[in-house]
């Protein structure tokens, strides 16, 4: 392949990879994504050096007007209200444009570089997915050959022929000839800075992980917020049928205690008010959680000796949620603490709380102003996930006068409810004495009784409810637990609808819960005297599905596994995790700096690990024998090269000591004049030196610019040769 046609290649591939991060990131407007695609793409078959442009000037013009026309709109969008990364982006993708069309010089096209490594730099922040990654190594492998490539060429064109050539009629022959040359630049060439950019890329990895975190705000990755329904202070029954084919990860969520056992409710957010086929909520006042040795704290904890926190079964898990247009944060039923990382960039994270266990982030800047959250939230929630014992339930009695006050709008029945909904909730519990045996009546009867569909039918006569209860009889979770809420209320049962998650998709490659948007569900939570509040689940539960994974899904569950790990170990690395690593490996290896009863000193580690220290033993004894070979090698080649770098100067020494002896009888070389001219003018002088020395500026050349060995005694032979000529003469 032609030079200029690997030196283009690789120039627009690495163009290549700085646009794709920001053509993927959403933030960039369609209109600016298609034209920048379009002239990127229309720009490789123009070639501005080739073909002859007319009116010249006016295309210059042209491009320079359109060029401060894009920084004007760019501005313009700015003080619109736009943000400043995405003017940015869009100016530069314009520029990038601009350049492509306008490649004629090296200059060009080192300013296309320079606007592709502006490009991933505002990549790094719209831009945070695993793709971004991809890009960056391979915009690392292209820059390499790029760059290496463009200085040749820039030598070729400015420097090399102009500074050696003895005939500069034809410089530019020469130039395109080296440029369309297949023999510059290979396969072994592409190959070896490709192994090289993968050193360096390599050797910056370690340095990433190693170096402690400084978090800035402003470098703080940005992802859109999806768009989630049933999470407000108010939703309408049907908004579930939304979100269950909406596959769009939701949150990843790790256990350190392992995989749980049981089912779980990632609760969201309650309702207590239930009218006409609509929930909301008529207390939602937040306050800011109380926090104590580090957690703030949704439920109390008793604090024990020593000052722990007494977190003894409860479920720990660790959240990373993805951006959502809710504050809310999302957690196994009930929470009872939760703790945050510091946002950093001078942000302050206020968690709030309601009285009936939602918890709410908001970000807040020096001055107490709430900043919106450009990014996932990381965070540790503790949750108590298992009912209390049966015996505690079924101890628990039907609310006296004050109860009913406390709780008077868990007990609250819209005054159009239809009557016979009452009926119905009264003729279900008939002969059940306790709160417990309500639930269990109601729950029974829902479940035998009606049908999980998402194909729902609407008789715009009845009240919704109504219509799910004695018309229609199929539904899906919402219709479920609000028909539970509404009767165990209609009996004088405390109750609330609850919206979250269930469940979700265990990942076995990277061990933690997959929650998407399809697998958003609602329950009922039950105030059950001593018990509190527990939590009961009235939808059918959908069939279980025979065999494992397909194909498919563990492959996608092999890419979230790198994305997840992609948004741990890089987007949200810090010193905590640093350290968290260095404990790891530690753990892992057996090792202990004291030699305790927990691990072995560094001293026994041998012992302890006799199959690790063998392998260990080989490859250093590999690679030590292998670093001699190499400064072996290295030391002959350096020889081999000296000898080289001394032959041009040995070659220089012999020309200057002829053309000396040609000087004293006239023939000196002028300031301007080449040895070639030199050569010449002595030949058409009769000059009896001239054959010689004619034949000792071809040897120099061939030294000089050819790269051959030099003869010495054949150097100073012809030296001699014009010195005695001059003396004779």
């Amino acid at each position: 392949m032609r030079f200029a046609a690997i030196h283009k290649t690789s120039s627009y591939l690495m163009v290549a990879c700085a646009l794709i991060p920001l053509a993927l990131s959403g933030e960039l407007p369609t209109a600016i994504l298609v034209i920048t695609l379009l002239g990127g793409i229309g720009s490789w078959f123009f070639e501005p050096s080739r073909r002859q442009i007319a009116h010249r000037t006016a295309w210059s013009v042209g491009w320079n007007v359109a060029l401060i026309a894009t920084a004007a709109w760019s501005v313009g969008e700015w003080l619109r209200g736009e943000g400043y990364l995405t003017c940015l982006a869009e100016g530069l993708c314009l520029g990038l444009v601009n350049k492509l069309w306008n490649r004629r010089t090296s200059k060009d096209y080192l300013y296309a570089y320079l606007i592709s490594f502006f490009m991933l730099i505002a990549g790094t922040m719209l831009n945070t997915g695993i793709v971004y990654c991809v890009a960056f190594v391979g915009y690392v492998v292209f820059a390499t050959w790029t760059l290496t490539m463009f200085h040749l060429r820039r030598e070729m064109e400015e420097n090399y022929l102009l500074k050696h050539s003895d005939d500069a009629s034809s410089e530019r022959v020469a130039v395109e000839r080296i440029l369309n040359s297949r023999r510059v630049v290979g396969g072994s060439f592409l190959a070896a800075t490709a192994l090289i950019a993968v050193g360096i890329f390599a050797v910056s990895s370690v340095i990433f992980f190693s170096i402690p975190r400084v978090e800035l705000g402003l470098m703080r990755g940005r992802r859109p917020g999806q768009l989630v329904t049933g999470f407000g202070d108010r939703i309408e029954l049907g908004h579930h049928g939304l979100l269950v084919d909406n596959t769009q990860i939701v949150a990843r969520i790790e256990f350190p205690t392992g995989r749980p056992r049981e089912s779980l409710h990632l609760r969201g957010v309650s309702f207590d008010r239930y009218a006409h086929g609509s929930w909301s909520r008529t207390d939602g006042v937040r306050a800011e959680l109380p926090r104590k040795l580090g957690v703030h704290l949704v439920l109390p904890v008793t604090v024990v000796d020593k000052g722990h926190l007494s977190l003894a079964g409860t479920l720990r898990q660790e959240v990373y949620l993805e951006p959502l247009d809710t504050a809310l944060l999302f957690g196994a039923s009930l929470p009872v603490a939760v703790a945050l990382p510091p946002p950093g960039g001078g942000l302050v994270a206020r968690v709030e709380g309601t009285m009936s266990s939602e918890v709410y982030v908001n970000t807040l800047d020096v001055a107490g102003r709430a900043q919106p959250i450009a990014s996932g939230r990381r965070y540790t929630i503790y949750s108590r996930t298992h009912n209390p014992p049966r015996a505690t339930l079924e101890a628990a009695t039907d609310l006296d006068d004050e109860e009913r006050v406390a709780l008077g709008r868990y007990l609250t029945l819209p005054a159009d409810l239809p009557p016979r909904v009452t009926a119905l909730a009264r003729s279900i519990t008939a002969g059940a004495t306790t709160p417990m045996a309500k639930i269990n009546a109601v729950q029974t009867y829902l479940l035998h009784n009606y049908t999980y569909s998402r194909q729902l039918g609407r008789d715009e006569r009845y009240e919704p409810l109504e219509d799910f209860l004695f018309v229609e009889k199929r539904g899906h979770c919402e219709y479920f637990a609000t028909a539970m809420a509404v009767l165990l209320r209609a009996v004088g049962v405390p109750s609330r609808s609850v919206n979250g998650f269930h469940d979700g998709e265990w990942n076995s490659y990277g061990n933690y819960l997959t929650v998407r948007q399809s697998d958003a569900h609602s329950w009922v939570e039950v105030w059950l005297g001593d018990a509190g509040w527990v939590t009961f689940d009235p939808t059918p539960s959908a069939p279980a599905r025979s065999g494992g994974p397909s194909v498919f899904e563990r492959a996608r569950q092999l890419a979230d596994s790198v994305q997840m790990a992609w948004f741990k170990y890089v987007i949200e690395w810090d010193m905590g995790k640093q350290i968290d690593m260095l404990a790891t490996l530690r753990g892992w290896l057996g090792v202990s700096t004291g030699g305790d009863a927990h691990g072995v000193s560094w001293r026994r580690w041998p012992a302890a690990h006799p199959y690790a220290t063998g392998v260990g033993a080989g490859t250093l004894t590999l690679g030590g024998l292998a670093l001699v070979r190499l400064l072996l090698r290295r030391r002959k080649v350096s020889r081999a090269a000296g000898a080289r770098a001394k032959a041009p100067r040995r070659a220089l020494q012999a020309i200057e000591r002829a053309a000396r002896a040609l000087a004293t009888r006239g023939i000196e070389r002028r300031p301007d004049e080449t040895w070639s001219e030199l050569s010449r003018r002595a030949t058409a002088a009769g000059d009896p030196g001239a054959v010689a020395f004619a034949e000792l500026v071809e040897r120099y050349h061939a030294v000089r610019f050819g790269g051959l060995a030099s003869d010495g005694d054949a150097l100073t032979r012809l030296a001699e040769e014009v010195i005695r000529a001059a003396a004779v003469h």
